[in-house]
């Protein structure tokens, strides 16, 4: 890793707190039904926090995943409560837990970048070796991308002969393990995780070796991405005051963003025309699409994080990535009647279908963001994914609220999330209703008092 500062380790005592994971408070004087009692969810969610891992969130982890869908949350959930109470205990939490990821990251590649890693959507591989039995006798499968099955994959070679009687022997060269099986169907078993299809008639004594290559653990963009963004409202909101005690710590977090973050994803950075731009997977044979233009999510995040942290690093120029980003994305974007629709995944000539309603909220944030910050987007864009929302995913009940797994439809209730989409309320007060109302259908969870305050906060008519 380019140099940085140091980060120490935070270690708390362990607090044993039961709390409930579903808070349903009763409303408090003087609030109006269709309000939530800051004071009262503050405290929920604190007794949620703290009875989590001892208040420190999913931080201790070294899994990219778990940290980018996991500890980010719960940074961004202390900056929304900064942001609703002002408390700066929540200013010194973000402090704490983004002080322990980033003593754990590492270069793994020895690229002179650190960061976090995880097999968990590694591809693994396979190959026949050269010379043995004639070509094209049996098709082995190349990538091995289900996670289930590349996970399976050992890393070992394997010797598959063939013998006289309709049977085959396989062994694994690495351990000595032997297996003997029966031609059937013409799919062959005895190398873990590989599809492997017989094409043509073996002989007694044909043999075939066949390496394999386990998944390997990478670094993802979108992970840290998510982790940056609620880290860079941390060094906004600290860096506003001069006399702020925690500035220190911001300065140490912005040159590593300097140094280490910003380079090293400089180098899967691409232009587009009309002043677009956006970043490709990275080269690796374990990525699902090596080089490849990123789904519209996985660099939305970044996008956002280089629009607050451009005034504190001008030599980056990170607005203007960010603005290219942002261009992209609105470039794939439609209008459906009042609402937008967008895809997952653009690229040329094709694209995945419409973005589900998880994910969908990176790029509901890309939009606020930009509409807050003049980067692209505005108010009217805003109030087009709110329509999203309200006349596309919303089935239009208050009593039996449900939102749709796609922007581009209401049926299924499994993926939609409050985080940012609550947020278009200050573009629409009527998606408070909604976000209010799936909130309580949900049991009120503690995970969601944060979103749920903040958006409140922003809501249009206060």
């Amino acid at each position: 890793m380019r140099s940085a500062m140091p980060f120490r380790k935070h270690v708390c005592p362990t607090v044993t707190i039961w709390a409930l994971l579903v808070m349903t408070l009763d409303a408090s004087p003087g609030v109006p039904p269709d309000r939530l009692s800051v004071d009262e969810y503050v405290e929920a969610y604190r007794t949620f926090d703290m009875a989590r891992n001892g208040g420190m969130g999913h931080s201790e982890s070294v899994d990219a995943a778990q940290l980018g869908w996991g500890e980010s949350y719960v940074l961004a959930d202390y900056m929304y409560l900064w942001r609703v109470t002002a408390d700066r205990v929540w200013l010194r939490k973000v402090c704490e837990h983004a002080d322990n990821i980033f003593v754990t990251m590492s270069d793994h590649d020895a690229d002179g970048y650190s960061g976090w890693q995880t097999d968990r959507y590694s591809v693994a591989l396979a190959e026949v070796e050269a010379g043995g039995a004639p070509a094209g006798l049996l098709d082995v499968q190349g990538r091995i991308a289900d996670i289930k099955a590349a996970h399976a994959v050992t890393g070992h070679t394997y010797r598959v002969e063939f013998r006289g009687d309709g049977r085959y022997v396989v062994e694994d060269l690495t351990s000595g393990k032997r297996e003997s099986h029966a031609v059937a169907d013409g799919n062959l078993v005895g190398v873990p995780g590989v599809r492997i299809t017989l094409d043509g008639a073996p002989k007694p004594g044909d043999v075939v070796a066949i390496r394999t290559t386990p998944v390997a653990p990478l670094e993802y963009l979108i992970h840290e991405g998510m982790l940056l963004y609620p880290i860079a409202l941390f060094i906004e909101a600290v860096m506003a005051d001069e006399h702020d005690e925690l500035q220190a710590d911001a300065l140490r977090y912005l040159g590593l963003i300097r140094d280490n973050f910003v380079p090293k994803w400089d180098r899967c950075w691409v232009d587009a025309p009309e002043g677009r731009g956006a970043y490709t997977a990275t080269d690796s044979p374990a990525e699902r699409t090596p080089g490849r233009l990123l789904p519209h999510n996985q660099y939305a995040m970044h996008a956002q994080a280089y629009a607050v942290l451009d005034p504190y690093l001008p030599d980056l120029a990170l607005a203007g990535r960010a603005e290219q980003m942002a261009r992209n994305f609105r470039a794939n974007v439609r209008a459906v009647g009042d609402a937008y629709a967008w895809n997952y995944w653009d690229w040329d000539g094709g694209h995945s279908g419409a973005e589900d309603s998880s994910h969908a909220a990176i790029n509901v944030g890309l939009v606020v963001e930009g509409a807050q910050r003049g980067v692209v987007f505005d108010a009217s864009d805003a109030s087009r994914i709110a329509r999203t929302l309200l006349d596309v995913m919303w089935n239009g009940s208050l009593t039996e609220p449900n939102v749709g797994d796609r922007v581009d439809t209401a049926d299924g209730d499994t993926y939609f999330t409050l985080r940012r989409w609550a947020e278009l309320a200050a573009y629409d007060p009527t998606v408070w209703d909604v976000c209010l109302a799936v909130f309580r259908a949900r049991g009120e969870q503690a995970t969601d008092i944060p979103t749920m305050l903040h958006a409140q906060k922003g809501l249009a008519d206060e």
